[in-house]
């Protein structure tokens, strides 16, 4: 007979800080492993790994499962992506010429035909409007960090749980 597994939540601050435990414990295997600094593996994702098969031994071992609470991470993640472009600057921009205006010029392009692909298919599936931009540019241009960053707002605002 297999009994349920109990579930133990990191609060906000105590998740926070765990994570910046994980990032150093990432940093320190990643200084001392030639295979991760040779293949450019970032510190996040060696100390996330760590941190993942600590919680699965947890899980396997002590049939507990341990959450988080993400809210500063959510919060930390707008303010991120919101001045990513704060020391752009329009020199450097001018400085890749033509080809990177060309390119400029076609990811623009694209960030509207993922979104217009995305809407339709939304609406066409009995989504709301936003799903069909979660499906876009938010994760296709923005990347996952920008769709987990603006899924609770979205869901929320929208009535889309699934945009988490």
């Amino acid at each position: 007979m297999q009994t349920e597994a109990r579930e133990l939540i990191a609060p906000d601050f105590l998740a926070l800080t765990i994570g910046i435990v994980v990032f150093f414990v990432g940093v320190l295997i990643t200084q001392r492993v030639e295979f991760l600094r040779r293949y450019s593996i970032p510190e996040p994702v060696t100390g996330g790994f760590v941190a993942a098969l600590v919680v699965w031994a947890v899980h396997i071992l002590f049939r507990t499962d341990i959450g988080f609470d993400m809210t500063t991470r959510d919060k930390l993640l707008v303010i991120f992506f919101a001045t990513v472009g704060v020391n752009a600057r329009l020199a450097d921009l001018a400085a890749g010429g033509r080809v990177l205006g060309v390119l400029c010029l076609v990811t623009v392009a694209f960030v509207f035909l993922q979104d217009t692909v995305g809407t339709v298919g939304a609406v066409l599936l009995g989504m709301p409007k936003a799903a069909g931009v979660v499906a876009g540019s938010m994760s296709l241009v923005g990347g996952h960090g920008t769709a987990i960053a603006w899924g609770p707002k979205i869901a929320a605002e929208h009535g889309f749980p699934a945009a988490l």
